[in-house]
Formats: C-alpha cells, structure tokens, sequence
C-alpha cells in the first residue's frame, strides 16, 4: 500500500524548495522546522528487496516523470520505462544513475544557501543587505544521496536513512516533481499531481497505484479541509 507520511524536513534541497519557491522576495527567514507530506513506497523497491507490486509503479512512474519534464534527465533516460508492476535491471539502473547525480538538485538566483533547522518560537530576520550592482548569481543546493540503486521507503519520523543519515531518495523524487508538475508547488502536495498525471497518461497498468494514491490522498489525516460555509447570519427586524 502506498503510503503518505509527514517527516520533519531537514534535506536540504527540501528546505531550498520550502524557502525559495513559496517566501516572496527580500531577505530570508531562518526556517523552522516543518512536516511535508511525502509520498512513500510501502517497502524498499530494487534487487532482492521485496518489490511490491504498486511500489514498484510509484518509482517507475515518478522517474518518467522527472524525464517527461526535466530535459537533463530527459536526455539522460531517453525513453520512458513501461509501468510494469515489477522491478527489473533498466528500473535499478534508472534509480542508481538518480542516486550518483545526487537526485533533484536546487537551483536558486541570487540567494544564500538555506539556513539549518532552528527550533525557535520567532522567525530571524538578518540585517537588509546593499543593494546588489551586479547580476545575481545562480547557486545550486544539491546533497549526496546514498547509492545502492534501491529506494527505501521515508519513515513518518524522519526524512533519512538511519544507517547512511542521508536524505532518502524518495524524498528527493517528491521534492523534484513538486517543482515539475503543473500546480504542485502551489498545494505542496504530491498525491494530486500523481493521480492527475496518472489520468492523462491513460495507461490501465496504473490502475492499481491510483487507487491506493487516491485512498491515501483521502484518509491523508494532514489533508487541508475545505473551510466551512459560514452560517447566514441572523436577520433582525
């Protein structure tokens, strides 16, 4: 069963996303300590790892779709792997290859690398710096990710493995499509994304992972809820 879990995000191309792509301009907070909702495999998908069927999917898809919208990893993959619900050499190969480049890598104009995981009950602000007289400069925030070619399910505790005390590869393949797919960044949420893109790909073998993704996405206890409709209110003569 695919599961949705809510780590504590200390990657730090999570934080680069978290902080670059939703604060507005101007100088940066220190970020406080946040829970994301990740989309996980139930259990580790690659060789003599258990490879549960609708695991197994949630990888090949999520690896299509960082190449069906990331033209570096386009050009490294070529073409898409088919959704078999099985893992096999080309589907290792893809995450191990992810795994060396060191998964989804951030890049940000003319900012400072994310600040670390403050636990404080206020945001810090540093002083405005002088205005810049020359074009900012693009950094990229990037993180090594342990290579074994396998994916390793994300705890709902942590974001990392607890023997390597690297960010889990999954976790950067949630990172990377919240980016990449059209109005993820704006809910910070995977599932939806996935089960739209899932729609439109309109290939039976994903039956499957749809409708746990979509069970998932509906007992999400993390879910936003729609606000209630407020009462009229009462008419006094």
């Amino acid at each position: 069963m695919i599961r949705i879990v809510h780590p504590i995000i200390t990657s730090a191309v999570g934080r680069a996303v978290e902080l670059f792509s939703l604060l507005p301009p101007g100088p940066m907070p220190q970020l406080l300590p946040i829970r994301r909702s990740i989309v996980t495999v139930d259990k580790p998908v690659g060789a003599g790892q258990p490879n549960q069927a609708t695991d197994a999917l949630l990888v090949r898809l999520m690896l299509n779709l960082v190449a069906g919208t990331d033209p570096v990893w386009r050009e490294r993959f070529k073409t898409p792997l088919p959704h078999e619900p099985a893992f096999d050499a080309e589907l290792g190969r893809r995450v191990r290859a992810y795994q060396e480049a060191g998964g989804f890598q951030m890049q940000v104009r003319g900012a400072d690398p994310p600040p670390p995981v403050v636990v404080t009950a206020f945001l810090r602000r540093p002083a405005a710096a002088a205005a810049p007289t020359a074009a900012p400069s693009v950094k990229v925030i990037k993180e090594p990710l342990f290579v074994d070619g396998v994916i390793d399910p994300c705890q709902p505790h942590t974001d990392r493995g607890s023997r390597s005390k690297l960010a889990y590869t999954i976790v950067h393949l949630n990172y990377h499509l919240l980016i990449r797919l059209r109005g993820a960044a704006q809910s910070m949420r995977l599932a939806p994304a996935l089960l739209k893109a899932i729609d439109l790909i309109q290939d039976p073998k994903l039956a499957p992972l749809r409708t746990e993704l979509e069970q998932g996405e509906r007992t999400d206890p993390d879910k936003p809820r729609p606000d209630p409709k407020p009462n009229p209110p009462d008419v006094v003569i």
